[in-house]
């Protein structure tokens, strides 16, 4: 019963839609992502936010879904990094915002991740005294910041869809990103809130990086140069939703249909699954999204 329970909340969790895009940047989650040149976040306060629709699990070692990253090569205590994952890991299914100066140990913000295959709006802040976490513009997560210290000493890497670090690539980001920002001020709830859904035209009051990729590229829409390039297959993608799939139920990637993809979609809405999962197969009903009608007709594909 609790597992029905649980079910039925997800089933009947609203999603978030993305009415206002154009060109979105598209991600494999195999090896594509947007090279930056960095450091750009330099600020005790900073905001950090991006529309993101994840697909399924990651790339990399961890299979995670990273929307930005400027980190050192090295984990541990005093390496500077600032970290955004839409999905942390398929194992460990938190959205992260994690922040580490040269003076101090990672601090985390986090909360429970939402879904596969909708849009959501995430944003990280920080005020010098603390991060916080929004999704969708609610706060959901704060935590204290014990130490001051720059996050931009030793940078080596500063990307968009890629999380890599101690010579192994922990995770390439699998969907879309869109409307990726960085302000150097702290945005309050208010300004999240009344921003999130607007186009900007990159002369606004301390937005620092600003990329929207409607011109069809990956140029900072700000006067400060932090233009992107392409590695491994990132292309932009005209959004009208996600493309088609190769064959429709195949949701484990392994192309068949059958029992096996059944399992997945019940342990993905039921938030376990852990692991391929291609969630544009699984909206068999083409309905625009996965639910319990899918599984349904999934059922009447394999029986057939």
């Amino acid at each position: 019963m609790k597992h029905i329970t649980k079910l039925l909340l997800i089933l009947m969790a609203p999603a978030v839609n993305a009415q206002n895009f154009d060109m979105v940047l598209s991600l494999d989650g195999a090896n594509s992502y947007l090279e930056l040149p960095g450091p750009i976040i330099d600020f005790s306060k900073f905001t950090l936010e991006a529309w993101a629709y994840t697909s399924g699990p990651g790339g990399g070692t961890e299979q995670q879904n990273c929307i930005y990253q400027q980190r050192t090569a090295y984990s541990g205590c005093y390496e500077s990094a600032v970290v955004m994952h839409s999905i942390s890991r398929p194992t460990v299914p938190l959205t992260r915002f994690a922040l580490r100066t040269h003076n101090s140990c990672v601090i985390e913000a986090s909360a429970d991740f939402m879904n596969y295959d909708n849009w959501h709006h995430y944003a990280g802040v920080s005020d010098g005294q603390n991060s916080y976490l929004y999704v969708d513009g609610n706060l959901v997560d704060t935590q204290a910041l014990a130490e001051s210290g720059s996050y931009a000493l030793n940078i080596a890497n500063t990307d968009i869809g890629r999380h890599w670090h101690t010579e192994q690539t922990t995770g390439f980001f699998n969907g879309y990103i869109d409307e990726v920002r960085i302000w150097s001020s702290a945005r309050t709830p208010t300004q999240i809130q009344s921003f999130m859904n607007a186009k900007l035209n990159g002369t606004e009051p301390g937005l620092e990086a600003y990329w929207n990729f409607n011109d069809g590229t990956a140029t900072d829409l700000t006067q400060n140069g932090h233009d992107g390039i392409f590695r491994g297959g990132a292309e932009i993608f005209d959004w009208d939703g996600p493309p088609p799939c190769d064959l429709w139920g195949d949701v484990n990637g392994d192309t068949y249909v059958d029992v096996m993809d059944l399992v997945a979609m019940v342990n993905y809405l039921m938030g376990s699954n852990t692991g391929p999962f291609d969630a544009d197969c699984a909206d068999v009903n083409g309905d625009g999204i996965v639910d319990i009608g899918d599984i349904v007709v999934l059922v009447q594909i394999i029986l057939s």
